[in-house]
């Protein structure tokens, strides 16, 4: 059995293969899974990091309403010729549009809520290559460089809060505030695979940090209401 056969996948093409033809940063090659074409990529930074970014993207979008590329991990990146261990799984769309390649027009309140989700998973990447329309709806890629482990929210959180007090964004937030710290650990819960010790130390900091934000929107209300 290969290493990617246990998780149900067969390599398409190898590293030099896809690296070439999708171009990017990050290693990866191109599989099958059940008939369904996947990307496998391990990222840029020691211990597998970027993988973890885009797989807590992918269940926290999918929890508060953001359309997130669906994304598995697997944990045999350095036997396929990637840099770390730890790799993303990434569903692989190929009517996927960028932002760049859309000629239409976005509504005010999928912005809003996007520009929420990247403050709140403390993503900086946002750009056109990483977001477009799939089937005329806002669809999202590539959250490697998010790191919703860090506990600095920017200028006290400002941004945060001015995203969250948009009309666009009232059932994201909701949908955000009822979600528990229980909830928080099962999205970052990668005991059946083999990681790095400083991935289970990120997985602990994303928990402190989502509860941070909810804290911060929490008081936020209150004086809004007194």
């Amino acid at each position: 059995m290969s290493s990617l056969e246990k998780y149900g996948i067969t390599m398409t093409e190898g590293k030099e293969e896809a690296w070439s033809r999708i171009g990017g940063v990050s290693p990866k090659v191109m599989g099958s899974s059940d008939g369904t074409k996947v990307l496998i990529k391990c990222g840029t930074h020691d211990y597998g990091q970027d993988s973890l970014a885009e797989y807590f993207a992918y269940k926290l979008g999918q929890a508060v309403g953001i359309d997130v590329n669906e994304v598995k991990l697997i944990d045999c990146g350095i036997l396929l010729g990637l840099r770390e261990n730890l790799c993303s799984v990434h569903t692989w769309e190929d009517d996927f549009c960028t932002a760049g390649n859309y000629g239409g027009k976005l509504d005010q309140g999928a912005e809003d809520r996007l520009a929420l989700f990247d403050e709140i998973i403390y993503n900086d990447d946002r750009h056109g290559s990483n977001y477009g329309v799939l089937n005329d709806q806002l669809f999202c890629i590539d959250h490697g460089f998010a790191e919703p482990w860090n506990l600095k929210l920017y200028n006290d959180g400002q941004r945060i809060l001015r995203f969250a007090s948009k009309i666009g964004t009232v059932e994201m937030v909701e949908k955000f505030m009822s979600l528990t710290k229980e909830d928080f650990e099962e999205m970052v819960n990668l005991s059946d695979l083999d990681t790095d010790k400083k991935i289970d130390s990120m997985s602990e900091l994303i928990v402190d940090r989502m509860l941070s934000v909810q804290e911060l929107i929490s008081e936020n209300q209150k004086e809004a209401v007194a």
